[in-house]
């Protein structure tokens, strides 16, 4: 439920919707 929260925030702000791509992609390379 935690992905579909930050989900909801990335579609209501763009500017978090590359903040929280980062972050994803940083934990997908660990």
């Amino acid at each position: 439920s935690g992905d579909m929260f930050l989900v909801t925030i990335e579609v209501r702000d763009p500017k978090l919707h590359a903040v929280e791509f980062v972050l994803k992609d940083e934990a997908h390379n660990k």
